[in-house]
């Protein structure tokens, strides 16, 4: 396992648990807010949003 990996490991499982935010573990790996959601959508790993994180969001649309 590659360094890179190491950190999208780390990152994805400190996510699953609720210690970083998903903008925190994508800043963590480097790489964009979008980028990290399309990493979790393809590990299977499911998003820690609230209702009021995605409406937030929506607002910022």
């Amino acid at each position: 396992m590659d360094e890179k990996e190491k950190l999208i490991s780390l990152a994805t499982e400190k996510y699953a648990k609720g210690v970083l935010s998903t903008g925190k573990a994508a800043e963590f790996v480097h790489l964009s807010v979008w980028e990290f959601i399309q990493l979790l959508k393809a590990r299977k790993i499911p998003m820690n949003l609230t209702s009021e994180q995605v409406l937030e969001g929506v607002d910022n649309i």
